[in-house]
């Protein structure tokens, strides 16, 4: 019995994952696996390795031993996505609408904020009384020019 079956499209395939955080060597192949990744070492995009090679390596080579550490995976078939467990169905899910808010608002009356307007007092009335205040207030307390007319009178 071979170790490498041939896939569906009559390509040799060796799937090979790296269950650790660390780089990888296959000495004897010379390739280098990346942490937590999958690759096809028969694929010829990527390698000019034969099924014979590889085969070689997986009885008595690098990958023979780093199989029997438990450092990495071998698969003869291309590993399978199971999407449906990450996909969420939308048509049993429920979307809030805009018009339709599920956050129920309180207004609260607070009797420190409420105050009583004077009825008899425009706006109008209002400013000229401050104003009047201010102007009593920025008064000078000695009056300059009652002085100057107080020491010509004297003279």
């Amino acid at each position: 019995m071979s170790l490498l079956r041939e896939s569906t499209d009559n390509k040799n395939s060796c799937w090979v994952t790296n269950l650790t955080n660390r780089k990888v060597v296959i000495g004897d192949l010379r390739w280098t696996i990346k942490p937590h990744t999958t690759v096809d070492l028969l694929d010829p995009r990527h390698s000019n390795l034969t099924s014979e090679q590889v085969e070689q390596s997986r009885k008595s080579g690098s990958l023979a031993k780093r199989e029997k550490q438990e450092i990495l995976k071998i698969r003869l078939s291309e590993p399978e996505l199971n999407n449906k467990s990450r996909t969420i169905d939308i048509s049993k899910t429920s979307f809030p609408f805009k018009a339709k808010s599920l956050v129920q608002l309180e207004q609260k009356k607070f009797e420190e904020l409420e105050f009583e307007e004077h009825s008899n007092s425009s706006d109008l009335t209002f400013a000229n009384e401050q104003a009047e205040i201010d102007l009593d207030e920025h008064q000078p307390k000695v009056n300059i020019r009652e002085k100057k007319k107080s020491k010509k009178d004297k003279e």
